[in-house]
């Protein structure tokens, strides 16, 4: 899995940044991708930490594609830190491999980092993501699969 974003500078603090994900994967198929932009004071804290156990939002994402608890927890609503937060589906559905999913944001609030997460369909709890990817450079970042933790493999 790899994800890449460019930005380009339109106007003075305006921003455009543009974030591809690339599925890389072979026989492995990813859900829509639930993506936050927001700044280092998110009121959700980190979409997920190494070592600890996912959300149950996340969990929820990782097993069934269900993004809806992730979309209420990292609302933008009452938290300035939170930018926009969205599930973007390649022609409205999954993401085959080979396939890629583009979506672009304009930054004009600094609030230049991104969390996100897909869920590998033919598994029982796994998801690929980024949590507070900052996206104020362009890059090209190899992204790696993560067990949810939800059921016993």
């Amino acid at each position: 899995m790899m994800t890449e974003s460019s930005m380009m500078t339109e106007h003075g603090d305006q921003v455009m940044v543009t974030l591809s994900i690339t599925n890389l994967m072979r026989g492995q198929i990813l859900s829509p991708v639930f993506i936050a932009r927001h700044g280092p004071d998110a009121d959700a804290g980190p979409l997920y930490t190494l070592g600890q156990p996912a959300s149950t939002s996340l969990a929820k994402l990782a097993k069934d594609a269900d993004a809806s608890g992730l979309l209420t927890d990292w609302s933008p609503e009452g938290n300035d830190a939170i930018s926009e937060a969205m599930f973007v589906a390649l022609n409205g559905g999954p993401i085959m491999p080979g396939a890629t999913v583009t979506m672009s944001f304009e930054v004009t609030d600094g609030n230049s980092l991104v969390s996100f997460a897909s869920m590998l369909v033919t598994t029982n709890d796994a998801f690929i993501g980024a949590s507070g990817l900052d996206v104020s450079t362009s890059r090209t970042v190899n992204l790696n699969a993560y067990d949810a933790g939800s059921e016993a493999n």
